[in-house]
């Protein structure tokens, strides 16, 4: 819940998908941030979750992560 205005998102732990296989539905999230990596084109970052734990790195895009878009 935020500390500024008392919101908050719910982001489902959809897993992510490597050419038609689903993997960790259920279990962990995957979510593309907007910002490309900047030295490579084929990489973005991507925040993930998984066993009370979150953590952001950088990823190839064909990776199936999911998109959450905001409203600004």
């Amino acid at each position: 819940m935020s500390t500024i205005n008392g919101n908050s998102i719910f982001l489902p732990a959809g897993g992510h998908k490597n050419k038609a296989q689903i993997n960790k539905a259920g279990e962990s999230g995957f979510y593309w941030s907007s910002s490309l990596h900047e030295s490579s084109r084929g990489s973005a970052t991507i925040m993930y979750f998984y066993s009370k734990k979150m953590e952001q790195t950088i990823n190839n895009r064909y990776i199936g992560a999911t998109i959450r878009p905001v409203r600004p």
